[in-house]
Protein backbone atom coordinates (compact mmCIF):
# COMPACT_ATOMS: atom_id res chain seq x y z
CA UNK A 1 0.00 0.00 0.00
CA UNK A 2 1.67 3.15 -1.21
CA UNK A 3 1.78 6.63 0.90
CA UNK A 4 -1.03 8.52 -0.74
CA UNK A 5 -4.05 5.92 -0.66
CA UNK A 6 -2.58 5.38 3.19
CA UNK A 7 -3.30 8.78 3.77
CA UNK A 8 -6.66 9.36 2.18
CA UNK A 9 -7.32 6.20 4.34
CA UNK A 10 -6.65 8.58 7.59
CA UNK A 11 -8.59 11.20 6.54
CA UNK A 12 -11.49 9.06 6.14
CA UNK A 13 -11.41 7.78 9.75
CA UNK A 14 -11.08 11.24 10.81
CA UNK A 15 -13.80 12.40 13.74
CA UNK A 16 -17.15 13.63 12.72
CA UNK A 17 -16.14 17.91 13.70
CA UNK A 18 -13.46 17.74 11.20
CA UNK A 19 -15.48 16.73 8.46
CA UNK A 20 -19.02 17.49 9.18
CA UNK A 21 -18.65 20.38 6.65
CA UNK A 22 -17.55 18.38 4.10
CA UNK A 23 -20.24 15.52 4.93
CA UNK A 24 -22.87 18.35 4.96
CA UNK A 25 -21.46 19.34 1.25
CA UNK A 26 -21.77 16.00 -0.28
CA UNK A 27 -25.35 15.31 0.84
CA UNK A 28 -26.66 18.52 -0.34
CA UNK A 29 -24.70 18.52 -3.89
CA UNK A 30 -26.54 14.91 -4.05
CA UNK A 31 -29.97 16.53 -3.14
CA UNK A 32 -29.45 19.11 -5.77
CA UNK A 33 -28.21 15.98 -8.54
CA UNK A 34 -31.60 14.27 -7.39
CA UNK A 35 -33.74 17.02 -7.36
CA UNK A 36 -31.73 17.96 -11.04
CA UNK A 37 -32.16 14.68 -12.34
CA UNK A 38 -35.95 13.55 -11.20
CA UNK A 39 -37.92 15.78 -13.80
CA UNK A 40 -36.51 13.26 -16.35
CA UNK A 41 -39.34 11.40 -15.11
CA UNK A 42 -42.29 13.22 -15.68
CA UNK A 43 -42.81 13.44 -19.21
CA UNK A 44 -44.72 9.81 -19.66
CA UNK A 45 -47.18 12.18 -16.46
CA UNK A 46 -46.84 15.62 -18.84
CA UNK A 47 -47.78 13.03 -21.82
CA UNK A 48 -50.69 11.08 -20.30
CA UNK A 49 -52.10 14.69 -18.98
CA UNK A 50 -51.88 15.93 -22.76
CA UNK A 51 -49.04 18.73 -21.79
CA UNK A 52 -47.04 17.47 -24.42
CA UNK A 53 -48.46 16.70 -27.40
CA UNK A 54 -48.27 13.04 -28.70
CA UNK A 55 -46.62 13.80 -32.33
CA UNK A 56 -43.12 15.08 -30.10
CA UNK A 57 -43.63 11.41 -28.90
CA UNK A 58 -43.67 9.83 -31.85
CA UNK A 59 -40.98 12.68 -33.49
CA UNK A 60 -38.56 11.01 -31.13
CA UNK A 61 -38.31 14.87 -29.26
CA UNK A 62 -39.20 13.05 -25.97
CA UNK A 63 -36.35 10.38 -26.79
CA UNK A 64 -33.84 12.76 -27.54
CA UNK A 65 -34.42 15.06 -24.07
CA UNK A 66 -34.58 11.50 -22.14
CA UNK A 67 -30.81 11.36 -23.88
CA UNK A 68 -29.78 14.10 -23.39
CA UNK A 69 -30.68 13.85 -19.80
CA UNK A 70 -28.78 10.48 -19.58
CA UNK A 71 -25.87 12.07 -20.63
CA UNK A 72 -25.85 15.06 -18.55
CA UNK A 73 -25.99 12.62 -15.05
CA UNK A 74 -22.82 10.50 -16.52
CA UNK A 75 -21.23 14.37 -16.74
CA UNK A 76 -22.71 14.82 -13.12
CA UNK A 77 -21.19 11.74 -12.05
CA UNK A 78 -17.88 11.87 -13.49
CA UNK A 79 -17.38 15.49 -11.86
CA UNK A 80 -18.73 14.25 -8.45
CA UNK A 81 -16.05 11.08 -8.09
CA UNK A 82 -13.56 13.65 -9.50
CA UNK A 83 -14.67 16.16 -6.54
CA UNK A 84 -14.90 13.80 -4.07
CA UNK A 85 -11.27 11.90 -4.69
CA UNK A 86 -9.71 15.60 -4.90
CA UNK A 87 -11.21 16.63 -1.58
CA UNK A 88 -9.98 13.39 -0.35
CA UNK A 89 -6.34 13.43 -1.86
CA UNK A 90 -5.94 17.07 0.06
CA UNK A 91 -7.07 15.50 3.63
CA UNK A 92 -4.83 12.50 3.04
CA UNK A 93 -1.78 15.04 2.27
CA UNK A 94 -3.07 17.34 5.11
CA UNK A 95 -2.88 14.47 7.70
CA UNK A 96 0.79 13.35 6.23
CA UNK A 97 2.45 16.30 6.66
CA UNK A 98 0.64 16.80 10.51
CA UNK A 99 1.93 13.95 11.52
CA UNK A 100 5.20 14.29 10.37
CA UNK A 101 5.17 17.94 11.79
CA UNK A 102 4.72 16.15 14.83
CA UNK A 103 7.10 13.36 14.64
CA UNK A 104 9.62 15.90 14.02
CA UNK A 105 8.60 17.88 17.20
CA UNK A 106 8.93 15.13 19.39
CA UNK A 107 12.55 14.47 17.65
CA UNK A 108 12.94 18.39 18.68
CA UNK A 109 11.23 17.67 21.77
CA UNK A 110 14.09 15.09 23.39
CA UNK A 111 16.83 16.71 22.90
CA UNK A 112 15.64 19.78 24.91
CA UNK A 113 16.30 17.14 27.88
CA UNK A 114 17.22 18.41 31.77
CA UNK A 115 19.49 15.15 33.36
CA UNK A 116 17.48 14.07 36.10
CA UNK A 117 18.27 10.80 37.74
CA UNK A 118 16.95 7.94 36.64
CA UNK A 119 14.34 9.70 34.52
CA UNK A 120 15.71 12.99 32.44
CA UNK A 121 13.22 15.59 31.96
CA UNK A 122 11.66 16.60 28.50
CA UNK A 123 9.50 18.14 26.56
CA UNK A 124 8.18 15.05 24.75
CA UNK A 125 4.97 14.44 26.70
CA UNK A 126 4.28 18.12 25.57
CA UNK A 127 4.14 17.41 22.21
CA UNK A 128 2.39 14.14 22.82
CA UNK A 129 -0.96 16.08 24.51
CA UNK A 130 -0.47 18.59 21.52
CA UNK A 131 -0.88 15.54 19.10
CA UNK A 132 -3.85 14.60 20.62
CA UNK A 133 -5.26 17.72 20.71
CA UNK A 134 -4.81 18.94 17.00
CA UNK A 135 -4.42 15.35 15.28
CA UNK A 136 -7.53 12.92 15.01
CA UNK A 137 -7.19 9.43 17.02
CA UNK A 138 -5.64 7.65 14.36
CA UNK A 139 -3.72 10.33 13.36
CA UNK A 140 -2.55 11.22 16.69
CA UNK A 141 -1.87 7.34 17.24
CA UNK A 142 0.66 6.92 14.27
CA UNK A 143 2.39 9.93 15.10
CA UNK A 144 3.60 8.08 17.67
CA UNK A 145 4.23 4.79 16.66
CA UNK A 146 6.48 6.16 13.94
CA UNK A 147 8.33 8.23 16.51
CA UNK A 148 8.67 5.37 18.76
CA UNK A 149 9.65 2.36 15.15
CA UNK A 150 12.27 5.25 14.03
CA UNK A 151 13.99 5.39 17.24
CA UNK A 152 13.61 0.88 17.38
CA UNK A 153 15.24 0.65 14.03
CA UNK A 154 18.57 2.65 15.19
CA UNK A 155 17.71 6.29 14.24
CA UNK A 156 19.01 8.38 16.86
CA UNK A 157 15.54 10.34 17.83
CA UNK A 158 15.30 9.02 21.67
CA UNK A 159 17.30 10.71 24.16
CA UNK A 160 20.21 8.29 24.40
CA UNK A 161 19.95 7.60 20.76
CA UNK A 162 18.30 4.56 19.62
CA UNK A 163 18.37 0.83 18.49
CA UNK A 164 16.12 -1.96 19.50
CA UNK A 165 18.32 -2.12 23.15
CA UNK A 166 16.28 0.82 24.25
CA UNK A 167 13.69 -1.06 25.13
CA UNK A 168 16.10 -1.98 28.09
CA UNK A 169 16.16 1.70 29.26
CA UNK A 170 14.57 2.78 32.58
CA UNK A 171 12.95 5.37 30.40
CA UNK A 172 11.25 3.44 27.86
CA UNK A 173 8.50 2.42 29.38
CA UNK A 174 7.18 6.07 28.64
CA UNK A 175 7.58 6.41 25.00
CA UNK A 176 6.10 2.54 25.27
CA UNK A 177 2.71 4.27 26.38
CA UNK A 178 2.77 7.61 24.09
CA UNK A 179 0.78 6.22 21.47
CA UNK A 180 -2.02 5.22 23.89
CA UNK A 181 -1.54 9.02 25.42
CA UNK A 182 -1.80 10.33 22.28
CA UNK A 183 -4.79 8.58 21.46
CA UNK A 184 -6.90 8.95 24.39
CA UNK A 185 -6.50 12.72 24.63
CA UNK A 186 -7.74 12.61 21.22
CA UNK A 187 -10.96 10.84 21.75
CA UNK A 188 -11.37 12.55 25.48
CA UNK A 189 -10.75 16.26 24.76
CA UNK A 190 -13.61 16.42 21.09
CA UNK A 191 -16.11 15.57 23.45
CA UNK A 192 -15.38 19.13 24.70
CA UNK A 193 -17.85 20.14 21.74
CA UNK A 194 -21.31 18.46 23.76
CA UNK A 195 -20.68 21.31 26.55
CA UNK A 196 -22.23 24.01 25.84
CA UNK A 197 -21.06 26.53 29.05
CA UNK A 198 -17.50 27.94 28.03
CA UNK A 199 -15.96 27.50 31.38
CA UNK A 200 -16.54 24.17 32.34
CA UNK A 201 -15.43 22.94 28.76
CA UNK A 202 -12.09 24.82 29.44
CA UNK A 203 -11.96 22.64 32.82
CA UNK A 204 -13.17 19.52 31.34
CA UNK A 205 -10.09 19.77 28.61
CA UNK A 206 -7.50 20.71 31.03
CA UNK A 207 -8.63 17.62 33.52
CA UNK A 208 -8.15 15.31 30.77
CA UNK A 209 -5.09 16.20 29.51
CA UNK A 210 -3.78 16.40 33.11
CA UNK A 211 -5.61 12.81 34.38
CA UNK A 212 -3.85 11.30 31.34
CA UNK A 213 -0.70 12.59 31.62
CA UNK A 214 -0.90 11.27 35.22
CA UNK A 215 -1.58 7.91 34.12
CA UNK A 216 0.90 7.73 31.31
CA UNK A 217 3.67 8.65 34.00
CA UNK A 218 2.10 5.95 36.28
CA UNK A 219 2.40 3.68 33.54
CA UNK A 220 5.88 4.34 32.77
CA UNK A 221 6.97 3.84 36.61
CA UNK A 222 5.32 0.60 36.22
CA UNK A 223 7.84 -0.20 33.33
CA UNK A 224 10.69 1.05 35.18
CA UNK A 225 10.01 -1.12 38.23
CA UNK A 226 9.19 -4.64 36.30
CA UNK A 227 12.74 -3.49 34.62
CA UNK A 228 14.50 -2.95 37.79
CA UNK A 229 13.60 -5.85 39.40
CA UNK A 230 13.11 -8.65 37.25
CA UNK A 231 16.12 -7.64 34.46
CA UNK A 232 18.36 -5.03 36.40
CA UNK A 233 17.37 -7.40 39.44
CA UNK A 234 17.48 -4.12 41.87
CA UNK A 235 17.20 -3.73 45.56
CA UNK A 236 14.77 -0.56 44.40
CA UNK A 237 11.64 -0.35 46.42
CA UNK A 238 8.28 0.73 45.14
CA UNK A 239 8.05 3.91 46.99
CA UNK A 240 10.86 5.03 45.82
CA UNK A 241 10.38 4.44 42.19
CA UNK A 242 7.48 6.20 42.22
CA UNK A 243 9.34 9.12 43.95
CA UNK A 244 12.27 9.16 41.72
CA UNK A 245 9.61 8.50 38.41
CA UNK A 246 6.34 9.94 39.02
CA UNK A 247 5.76 12.40 42.02
CA UNK A 248 8.54 15.04 41.17
CA UNK A 249 7.45 14.81 37.30
CA UNK A 250 3.93 15.58 38.53
CA UNK A 251 3.96 18.97 38.58
CA UNK A 252 6.14 19.27 35.01
CA UNK A 253 3.31 17.03 33.93
CA UNK A 254 0.29 19.21 34.92
CA UNK A 255 2.06 22.28 33.12
CA UNK A 256 2.30 20.75 30.17
CA UNK A 257 -0.95 19.63 30.31
CA UNK A 258 -2.31 23.05 30.63
CA UNK A 259 -0.12 24.43 27.62
CA UNK A 260 -1.48 21.43 25.46
CA UNK A 261 -5.03 22.46 26.70
CA UNK A 262 -4.94 26.00 26.41
CA UNK A 263 -3.00 25.95 23.10
CA UNK A 264 -6.04 23.35 21.62
CA UNK A 265 -8.82 26.04 23.44
CA UNK A 266 -6.97 29.09 21.51
CA UNK A 267 -6.38 27.59 17.87
CA UNK A 268 -8.98 24.83 17.69
CA UNK A 269 -11.34 27.28 16.37
CA UNK A 270 -9.17 28.76 13.92
CA UNK A 271 -7.55 25.60 12.82
CA UNK A 272 -11.04 23.96 12.02
CA UNK A 273 -10.26 21.54 14.39
CA UNK A 274 -12.99 22.30 17.33
CA UNK A 275 -16.38 23.38 15.78
CA UNK A 276 -18.10 25.58 18.20
CA UNK A 277 -21.35 23.90 20.22
CA UNK A 278 -24.32 23.80 17.81
CA UNK A 279 -28.11 22.73 19.17
CA UNK A 280 -30.69 23.00 16.47
CA UNK A 281 -33.55 25.10 17.68
CA UNK A 282 -37.35 23.07 17.06
CA UNK A 283 -38.17 25.89 14.68
CA UNK A 284 -35.10 25.58 12.51
CA UNK A 285 -36.31 21.85 11.92
CA UNK A 286 -39.95 22.88 11.20
CA UNK A 287 -38.21 25.39 8.47
CA UNK A 288 -36.19 22.85 7.12
CA UNK A 289 -39.30 20.70 6.75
Amino acid sequence: MTISPFCCKIADMDDKIRHESDTDGVEQSQSTTQLFLGDSGSYDKDIADGTIAPDAEQNGTVESTEGEEKVSQGDLDIEERKRIAARRARRGAAEAVKIALFVALLTVGCRISIPMVPVPFTLQTLFTCMAGCFLSPLSAFLSQVIYVLMGLIGIPVFTAGGGFAYVLQPTFGFLLFMPALAWSVSVLIRQSKRISNKPLRIAYEHTVCIVLGFIHLVLGTLYYLALAKWYLHSNITVSKAFYSCCVIFLPSAAIKAIVSAALYEALGKRLKIRSPYTQKQPQEDEAAQ
